[in-house]
């Protein structure tokens, strides 16, 4: 059924979207990325296992073209403008929520020892984790990607793997390296040893 598809079928599946289902633009892009994944895998990669064969000959989302309501590219600038009233951007925002993470949250969490307890066990860790994050601008996964022997303190660096696997240097702020300090001080008498962050 899927290699007798054909684009007025996509258009048809495009519009119901749209109309019937009140998809805006950001939505109908993942969902047509998602059918030329699988229409990709079936016809490039995936095989029956004793034909060798692929699944589809025909990929009909091969031909099919982004619409003219669909979100475009947008430079990094353009991005940036757009989500900045959710980023901290001045050193005191990034100093208060590091204090809240810090301190004022195991106050509003005291009286609560489900709680309390293992953010007592993590705090330094954590702490180190908002700095790295706040101070470098790196992803969360790319911190738990995080070795230890990948973090120059020296100079202030982190090789991280980026997306697309690609090798990185990215410096970090002396208030997260002060943090991560604090973190490996006492992260071998908290956790097992072991050579990840």
């Amino acid at each position: 059924m899927l290699e007798s598809l054909l684009v007025k079928d996509i258009t048809t599946f495009r519009l119901y979207c749209m109309n019937h289902r009140g998809n805006k633009a950001d939505a109908l892009t993942r969902k047509l990325s998602s059918l030329k994944a699988l229409f990709d895998y079936l016809t490039n990669q995936a095989e029956h296992e004793k034909t060798y064969e692929p699944y589809l000959i025909r990929n009909v989302m091969a031909k099919v073209k982004r619409g003219k309501n669909e979100k475009k590219k947008e430079t990094l600038n353009n991005r940036s403008e757009k989500i900045k009233g959710s980023i901290l951007y001045t050193e005191d925002e990034f100093m208060d929520f590091r204090a809240f993470v810090a301190n004022d949250y195991m106050e509003l969490i005291k009286e609560d020892k489900r709680r309390l307890l293992p953010y007592l066990q993590n705090r330094e860790r954590d702490i180190a984790i908002v700095s790295l994050l706040l101070g470098s601008g790196i992803r969360l996964s790319e911190i738990v990607g995080l070795d230890v022997d990948e973090i120059d303190q020296k100079n202030r660096t982190l090789s991280i793997l980026r997306k697309g696997e690609k090798a990185d240097n990215v410096i970090f702020s002396d208030i997260a390296l002060d943090d991560l300090m604090d973190y490996l001080a006492v992260r071998t008498q908290k956790v097992q040893h072991t050579e990840e962050f």
